[in-house]
C-alpha cells in the first residue's frame, strides 16, 4: 500500500488503482497464499475490513462465508457464548445463503429469519441474532451480548478461538461436529 489518502493499492494483476472506503478486491491474496503452509491459519481481509477469507490451520483450505456462518453459529450457541435462550435468539440468512443455517436452527430449536440480499437487512434482527450470514462474506455474530457486524478481524479471532478451544481445525470441527449434528435433523 502506497501514498496518502486516497491510498493506492497494487491489485493482483499488477495495476495500480486508487482506493477509498468502498469495498475492493481482497488485496495481496496471491502473496499471502504463497506463504501458506501447514500449521498456519491466515485471514485475508478486503479493503474496507468487512469481509475475510479465512484459511484453516492446514495452510491450504479456505472456508466459505456459508461454512463460517454455520460454524460460528454452531460454536457460539453450543458453547453458550450467547446470552439468552432459544425463545429470544435466532439465526439470520439472506435468501441465497446456505440452507445448512435452516438445519442448524432446527437442531437448536431456535428461530430462523430470512432477509433479502444485503447485510443492511440484518439490522432488524440485531436484538436476537446469534449469527447473520450473507453468501458474499458479510457476517454478523454475537458473543455475550455484543454484536460484531462486518468485522473481518473479529471473524478471524473467533476462528482462532474455535481452533484453540476445540483442538480441531475449522474444517474438522465443521465436518465432525457441525455436520454430525445437522445430520440428526434430516434435510
Amino acid at each position: 500500500i502506497e501514498g496518502g489518502y486516497p491510498i493506492k493499492v497494487i491489485l493482483d494483476k499488477g495495476r495500480e488503482e486508487p482506493w477509498g472506503p468502498e469495498p475492493r478486491p481482497i488485496m495481496y491474496k496471491k502473496q499471502m497464499e504463497s506463504r501458506m503452509k501447514p500449521g498456519v491459519m491466515a485471514g485475508i481481509f478486503d479493503g474496507d475490513g468487512d469481509r475475510a477469507e479465512i484459511y484453516d490451520v492446514d495452510g491450504v483450505t479456505p472456508l466459505s462465508p456459508n461454512q463460517l456462518g454455520v460454524l460460528f453459529g454452531h460454536f457460539l450457541w453450543k458453547t453458550k457464548r450467547v446470552e439468552g435462550d432459544a425463545s429470544n435468539r435466532s439465526l439470520v440468512r439472506t435468501l441465497p445463503t446456505t440452507r445448512n443455517l435452516d438445519l442448524l436452527a432446527k437442531f437448536f430449536k431456535i428461530s430462523l429469519h430470512q432477509t433479502p440480499v444485503g447485510s443492511k437487512f440484518f439490522a432488524d434482527h440485531l436484538d436476537t441474532l446469534i449469527t447473520a450470514t450473507e453468501e458474499s462474506g458479510h457476517l454478523f455474530f454475537r458473543m455475550g451480548d455484543e454484536v460484531f457486524a462486518d468485522s473481518a478481524v473479529a471473524e478471524f479471532l473467533l476462528g482462532l478461538l474455535i481452533v484453540a478451544e476445540t483442538g480441531k481445525s475449522l474444517k474438522q470441527y465443521y465436518d465432525e461436529d457441525v455436520m454430525g449434528d445437522l445430520g440428526t435433523v434430516g434435510s
